[in-house]
């Protein structure tokens, strides 16, 4: 759709997801994303950021909608050479991200399948019927 920034759902929420997500990313995107993340606080946190902070030019924190989410502003910490800003939800999270893409760039929402679930709703896109044959 003309205008319409591409968005990359991912529920990497461990090491060797986050490091999976940013060898993807490199290869087909080809340069670095806006990426929103929100975590469940009994994740590696610091494991995830390490993988992705990398591929990311800027960082939108926010929580998932869940009781076991991790606080955003600790994880926003976390970016230590990366701009991050700290969001209530994930909705003005992604407005945030697509207010400042330009165009060419990429969003990522990542960090928890719950946001990513979420994310799906917000985004409008349909739950697939079949997952796998």
């Amino acid at each position: 759709m003309p205008g319409t920034l591409p968005v990359v759902l991912d529920g990497a929420h461990n090491d060797g997801s986050a490091e999976a997500l940013a060898v993807a990313i490199r290869a087909e995107v080809g340069q670095r994303v806006r990426l929103i993340i929100g975590m469940m606080r009994d994740k590696d946190a610091r494991a995830v950021v390490r993988a992705l902070a990398p591929i990311a030019s800027a960082v939108y924190v926010t929580r998932p909608d869940s009781p076991r989410a991790a606080d955003p502003a600790a994880i926003a910490r976390l970016f230590h050479r990366v701009p991050a800003r700290v969001f209530d939800d994930l909705a003005s999270a992604l407005g945030a991200a697509r207010a400042d893409a330009r165009i060419g760039e990429t969003l990522c929402v990542t960090g928890s399948l719950a946001l990513v679930g979420q994310a799906r709703d917000l985004l409008g896109l349909p739950v697939a019927a079949r997952l796998w044959d």
